[in-house]
């Protein structure tokens, strides 16, 4: 990376975090009398999010073309839930940028040499063992890309955990920030909230069991549930993506590995979901199944 580029992309963000991410912000001249949105910009600036967001509620419903109420009110949204943006500054821009992150996580270890001949397969009996079923395949897939799930999370570590009762709170700020005018600053605000929103998905709803991954988690392991999650994570993926796309067009971005991660989930459970009729489930409970007898779970509690 060159000077010039790291020069720009630290000046850039600066700004981003200056103009947007105003929670600790104050104008720099104070009006001789004070209006309402100084009067939030005060609130903010003394850690009262709550009484800010009322405030900036109010603000907007009676003037809703101000992009500025709204902005300052999808801040005092992160405010409240514990966001500190100044705090995760450095670590959004490497998420972002850094392709050393990227290259840890997404790409092949260029030293580990392929197998210049297959394997043979075992022999039963004096006879080829027998193929693989398609679920099972599916299955095997499944575990393989799970456990790139805990590689992305890891990454998102360094990001603050909002407590699921303050999800509400993120999709507030995505919504204001989606009501204004899309400049290459608020576009960039929504991919920071985005990748926040996603750090605590992840955490809390697909990884929080300590047993995630082993064969307790797989027992009693809710195939549906977990597309459902995967639904939304690929979804918040993709917007964040176009959010990017929409500021550098041909920039290489962290985010694409993330997406490419995370929807091959996505992918083997709509091919399980797909097995059975369509419109049922049938096919994400006869892989549920099949997990349960090839782990030897003890079912005798279970719905299934």
């Amino acid at each position: 990376m060159n000077s010039s580029l790291e020069l720009f992309r630290t000046t850039f963000f600066a700004c981003l975090i200056a103009s947007l991410a105003v929670a600790c912000a104050k104008p720099d001249q104070q009006p001789r009398t004070p209006t309402p949105l100084h009067e939030a910009y005060e609130l903010m600036d003394r850690g009262q999010n709550a009484k800010a967001i009322l405030l900036l509620e109010n603000i907007s419903r009676k003037a809703p073309d101000s992009d500025e109420a709204r902005v300052l009110l999808a801040s005092a949204c992160l405010g409240e839930a514990g966001v500190d943006v100044y705090a995760i500054y450095d670590s959004f821009k490497e998420i972002i940028f850094a392709k050393s992150l990227e290259d840890s996580f997404w790409q092949p270890k260029a030293d580990v040499p392929a197998p210049e001949h297959p394997k043979e397969k075992p022999v039963v009996h004096g006879k080829q063992a027998q193929e693989p079923a398609p679920l099972e395949l599916l299955i095997d897939r499944l575990d393989l890309n799970l456990a790139r799930v805990q590689n992305v999370t890891n990454l998102l570590s360094r990001f603050p955990d909002v407590a699921k009762e303050k999800w509400s709170l993120l999709d507030k700020a995505l919504e204001n920030l989606d009501s204004v005018t899309q400049s290459r600053d608020v576009h960039l605000y929504k991919v920071f909230i985005r990748v926040v929103y996603l750090k605590a998905f992840l955490g809390q709803e697909v990884v929080s069991d300590s047993d995630f991954g082993r064969k307790r988690w797989a027992c009693k392991l809710d195939l549906e549930k977990l597309r459902e999650n995967f639904v939304w994570i690929t979804q918040n993926l993709v917007a964040a993506s176009e959010d990017f796309r929409s500021v550098f067009p041909s920039k290489a971005t962290s985010l694409d590995g993330m997406h490419g991660q995370l929807a091959g989930v996505l992918t083997i459970l709509e091919e399980m979901k797909s097995s059975g009729p369509v419109g049922s489930n049938t096919g994400l409970l006869s892989a549920q199944l099949k997990l349960q007898s090839t782990f030897r779970c003890d079912t005798s509690s279970s719905a299934f």
